[in-house]
């Protein structure tokens, strides 16, 4: 497994805010699922019944390492969804643990198919050991929102927030 720059890995969505703020050039990028691979299982009507995550990036510091020891954005359905009608919500880290924040995207009849379940709500998040402000966590995991849910062709409006909005610099 090769060494690749920050920047070209989890599909870009690294910004230089964040490649910056990681304190790493190159990083070594484990197999995933990526975003289409993902996108495919997401609109499968029984993985709505299953919290069966699929890694869509996982960066290592090692050749041979544990997975995820420097970063992991993974995705899977949700009952839960964005608060005060909004389509994305992103959820801070909360204290204590790995969990680097998380965002919640409401999407309905993915692929135009009608699922009829509670889980309508495409959750992405994030464990991390790299120093990230909230802001380029955010902006991380929103950027990798706007690459995994235009593949699902999810059938209502989605609006993304600014991440200085919802995660002052």
């Amino acid at each position: 497994m090769a060494k690749t720059p920050i920047t070209k890995t989890c599909g870009g969505i690294f910004d230089e805010q964040a490649a910056k703020e990681a304190k790493r050039s190159h990083v070594h990028a484990r197999k995933s699922d990526g975003y289409r691979k993902t996108a495919a299982y997401l609109k499968r009507p029984d993985s709505h019944k299953f919290e069966s995550t699929q890694v869509i990036c996982d960066l290592t510091t090692a050749k041979d390492p544990v997975a995820g020891d420097l970063l992991s954005v993974q995705a899977l359905w949700d009952a839960i969804g964005p608060k005060r009608g909004r389509s994305v919500e992103w959820l801070p880290p909360s204290e204590g643990g790995r969990g680097a924040g998380q965002i919640r995207v409401n999407c309905q009849n993915p692929g135009g198919k009608e699922i009829g379940t509670e889980y309508d709500t495409v959750k992405l998040y994030m464990f991390d050991e790299i120093p990230l402000s909230d802001n380029s966590r955010a902006r991380l995991l929103l950027n990798a929102a706007k690459k995994l849910i235009p593949l699902m062709h999810c059938q209502n409006n989605i609006t993304y927030p600014d991440p200085d909005q919802v995660a002052p610099q």
